[in-house]
């Protein structure tokens, strides 16, 4: 999957910021996922899901969709995530979302994020 708006785009993996050479404002959004998998599901359907899961989040990030993803203390039988997403918009954000492998046995919710004034690496290109 291919966007013009990223495939344009610079990435600062120092600073983990991204901006665009012409200009386009990439969105970030905070993701949590509540992953709960359906009772009765075989081990073997898990299994094949969770791998082609971090095969698409491998190339989202390739692509510069996913920035970070992290794992909140859990309690036992938890499964969650937080990740940090660019995307040109909710809708584009939503598809990315949306064609994840386990995206049916998932909870999300995301909150779109804005940059602070007090922002320490602020957006719109490398700092020194």
């Amino acid at each position: 999957m291919t966007n013009t708006a990223v495939t344009g785009a610079t990435y600062d993996v120092d600073r983990g910021r991204q901006w665009s050479s012409d200009e386009e404002e990439i969105m970030e959004f905070l993701v949590e996922f509540d992953l709960h998998i359906p009772v009765g599901t075989p081990k073997a359907e898990v299994d094949e899901r969770v791998t082609a899961e971090a095969a698409a989040s491998t190339e989202l990030a390739r692509q510069g969709h996913l920035a970070r993803l992290w794992r909140p203390p859990l309690a036992p039988g938890q499964r969650k995530a937080l990740g940090l997403y660019r995307a040109d918009s909710e809708v584009q954000l939503d598809a990315l979302l949306g064609a994840l492998p386990l995206s049916d046995w998932m909870r999300t919710t995301v909150t779109p994020l804005q940059p602070h004034p007090n922002d320490p690496t602020p957006s719109g290109g490398p700092t020194a």
